[in-house]
């Protein structure tokens, strides 16, 4: 066989893109930590609650290029208080925030009162680029529609607001600098008060005075200070009384941004240039970075007309790109293809080697257990796939690994499973995870897109799921016309999904299985991998009015029609963004399903950035730990590198595959130590979101030697950076956002030193067999304030 191995390595590594589910699950009590989604099949369940927005065709029978979470559906078993995350690592490129919400305006009728509907036309853009293999790039969007308005924001102010929003800040009343007194000793007017501007920070010349209300654009922050970007307009107040300043004295001066006379002496205010209207970043250097998981928005309100309901909040999440994506998917197959089994390749790519995928055919037999077929094992009717690494977490009965190789000469892990049978009834048993008898079962590459197909049928120009408009009305309506959902009357495009699904029901109602195929779990996974070409529904309005049109001539005319249209022509914003961002696709694009995508790519423990994150720390942890003590003095009991005996108990075998026994304990290395902290610890309660990696070390220190630390550094967060943070040890997503928020990480980690210190000290009154600790808990804490990592 030839060596498909490539024989030049690249010259830069390819850069793996993390992604992130767009909520978290929410905590099982009031204040119980919300967690990450590892199994998209989790995140599918819940989609199952959300019949109006399911992906490719709507509950109407229009079609959807996205997915919809509502408050009173999925989003009840969600973390809304923490927000929509970006789904992948990428930059924001346009956005529209409501200040208040536009209403529709309906009359009473029909017996009901006439109503004002509120509705969002907030959205958010975000531009990412993936790379596999070395140099082959696809461009795809997310986007996040019907978001919170600002002034849900205001009436709300603990709620963590989006970074990509362009505030501006605004002197406030604690502001009470005043010009100092003139040469002949003349004070100035009492009403001169505000906030001195400096040539530098913190000691600068005064080059002016901020009245109180005046609004300006920071620049640069450092040190709670920040650099004066634009203060056009504004009038300054002289240095000293009966003065001269120059109108533009304020250019690159700085103000301190913190906290004076009892209050802020500058706030964040939201500027009317930035509301109620498209804002495009055009410039690359405006527009902002965002990771993975990191906030988008919250969901807005969108009441619908129809059926006249109130209170709906709700977030429409889409992907799209251009006709790029095939190529792509075709090259990274190919890829996989030659040099997938190659570990050298992947080495040269800088990329894990790793399958992360398992995948399961159809007509595959579940085992009844490991390496026994049973009399009668059930055979799988559909195609599943599940991450290896939410297997990897299953408790014993549900993975066993081999112990004696099996014929392909590898020891390999059983896994028992869910799946289902031919007529989608539920099924479980056991798979070998490669060269199974039973069956095709095999790992697979995530780069592979594994089941992921396009297509690009022609579609109705008035986004019906039928071949005509009119075929559509004769089915919306019940007209008396023969078979109005039969397969035959819908668009080539939902032919192909027809088709591509398998449904099994009679033909002559194609368009009701298609309509309720997502409430199928695993209609809705294979419908989760079609990456469909269709115009966007942003864009193009009067589409809409053709379809309205049509209704009509069966219907005639109806209010909520026309507030409908009024609704979509404020919605669409695909030509104002095209206009600005020249290499933004024209508006007939491929969808891609968002869970479908970020299942299939996110990766989880052990993987990533959280991995990489916490490997710079954590030397540092395991040098503060030491080694095995086991003082009678020292409340913590028998430890080894800071893992105390009965977390040894709790997790050495699923962790490091080791038994749980003292000696094991004892002789414990750091890899298993590392591991431990990170699936244990780090990863789970969210230090890897904190952005900062030397604040993170100083508040996951810190917990380690404290069950109480959480709380204490949400004080120091309350106390020192006007946060409202509930106190309790949970470490939330609210917390994570308060920490990031902070303009000067260096002054929050010294405030979190501080704490610490007085912490430890205190922990010594009274107890005197503890101060022979004191010193090393105090170096402990100094060590993590003057660690340089980045």
């Amino acid at each position: 066989m030839a060596n498909t191995t490539p024989q030049n390595p690249p010259s830069t590594p390819v850069k793996l893109l993390p992604f992130a589910f767009p909520f978290r699950k929410k905590g099982p009590g009031t204040d119980a930590a919300s967690a990450d989604f590892t199994d998209e099949h989790e995140f599918h369940e819940l989609l199952r609650q959300e019949p109006s927005g399911a992906y490719s065709v709507s509950g109407k029978g229009m079609w959807h290029g996205g997915i919809h979470v509502t408050e009173a559906g999925a989003g009840a078993s969600l973390d809304l208080k923490s927000g929509v995350r970006c789904i992948a690592d990428g930059e924001v490129v346009a956005w529209r925030l409501n200040h208040t919400y536009p209403l529709s305006e309906m009359p009473a009728q029909n017996g009901n009162p006439a109503i004002s509907a509120p509705y969002s036309t907030g959205f958010a853009l975000v531009r990412h680029s993936m790379e596999f293999p070395k140099d082959s790039k696809l461009t795809f969007y997310s986007l996040y529609a019907h978001l919170q308005d600002f002034a849900d924001y205001e009436r709300g102010p603990s709620l963590p607001r989006p970074k990509y929003w362009t505030t501006r800040f605004e002197v406030t009343t604690y502001a009470q600098d005043r010009p100092t007194a003139g040469a002949g000793g003349q004070s100035a007017p009492g009403d001169q008060r505000g906030l001195r501007i400096r040539a530098s920070k913190p000691h600068g010349a005064v080059l002016g005075i901020l009245p109180q209300g005046a609004q300006v654009s920071i620049g640069k922050r450092e040190g709670g200070w920040g650099q004066i970007k634009d203060a056009s307009g504004v009038s300054l107040y002289p240095p000293t009384a009966g003065g001269f300043v120059q109108p533009s004295a304020w250019m690159n001066g700085w103000i301190f941004l913190g906290v004076e006379n009892g209050g802020p002496v500058a706030k964040e205010v939201m500027p009317d240039s930035s509301l109620d209207q498209v804002v495009v970043l055009s410039d690359p250097a405006e527009m902002v970075q965002i990771k993975a998981g990191e906030l988008i928005g919250h969901l807005g309100r969108y009441d619908s007309l129809s059926q006249q309901t109130s209170g709906n909040r709700m977030v429409h999440i889409e992907v799209f790109c251009d006709g790029s994506v095939k190529s792509f998917i075709d090259q990274g197959r190919s890829w996989i293809s030659q040099n997938g089994a190659h570990v050298n390749a992947w080495q040269q790519l800088k990329l894990p080697g790793d399958p992360t995928i398992l995948r399961i055919h159809s007509q595959t037999r579940l085992y009844g257990q490991p390496n026994q077929e049973g009399a009668e094992p059930k055979q799988t009717g559909v195609i599943e796939v599940f991450p290896l690494a939410a297997l990897a977490k299953a408790d014993s009965d549900h993975q066993f690994m081999e112990t004696v190789a099996g014929s392909d000469g590898e020891k390999r892990h059983w896994w028992k499973v869910e799946s289902a049978d031919v007529r989608h009834q539920p099924i479980d048993g056991w798979v070998r995870e490669q060269s199974f008898a039973g069956g095709r079962v095999t790992r697979e590459f995530a780069q592979k897109w594994v089941d992921f197909l396009p297509l690009d049928d022609a579609h109705d120009p008035t986004h019906t799921m039928f071949a005509t408009t009119q075929g559509f009305v004769d089915y919306s309506v019940g007209a008396d016309v023969p078979n109005p959902g039969s397969l035959d009357k819908l668009s080539p495009l939902m032919t192909s999904i027809y088709q591509t699904l398998n449904l099994a029901g009679d033909q002559t109602q194609a368009a009701d299985d298609l309509r309720n195929a997502a409430n199928d779990p695993w209609n809705a996974l294979r419908m989760s991998r079609l990456i469909i070409q269709h115009e966007s529904e942003w864009a193009n309005p009067d589409k809409w009015k053709q379809l309205i049109a049509a209704i009509e001539t069966r219907t005639g005319p109806r209010p909520e029609h026309a507030e409908e249209q009024k609704r979509i022509e404020k919605l669409v914003w695909w030509d104002e963004v095209k206009a600005k961002l020249t290499d933004f696709p024209a508006s007939n694009v491929f969808h891609i399903h968002p869970i479908g995508l970020v299942g299939n790519f996110v990766r989880t423990h052990g993987d990533c950035r959280c991995a990489e994150r916490f490997e710079k720390i954590a030397a540092i942890i395991l040098r503060h730990e030491g080694g095995y003590v086991n003082n009678p003095a020292d409340t913590g009991g028998a430890t080894n590198k800071g893992i105390s005996w009965p977390v040894w108990q709790a997790h050495a075998q699923e962790d490091t595959g080791v038994a749980p026994t003292l000696n094991n304990l004892i002789h414990m290395t750091d890899e298993q130590a590392k591991k431990i902290y990170l699936m244990r610890y780090w990863e789970p309660r969210g230090f890897c979101k904190i952005q900062n990696i030397k604040t993170a070390l100083m508040v996951y220190d810190w917990t380690i030697t404290s069950g109480g630390a959480i709380g204490k550094v949400k004080k120091v967060l309350n106390d020192y950076f006007n946060k409202s943070l509930h106190l309790n040890s949970t470490m939330d997503q609210l917390m994570v956002d308060a920490i990031n928020s902070v303009a000067d990480q260096n002054v929050l980690i010294e405030k979190i030193a501080e704490s610490r210190r007085a912490y430890y000290t205190a922990l010594t009154v009274g107890h005197p067999s503890q101060l022979q600790f004191l010193a090393g808990w105090i170096n402990r804490v100094n060590d993590c304030s003057q660690a340089n990592i980045s």
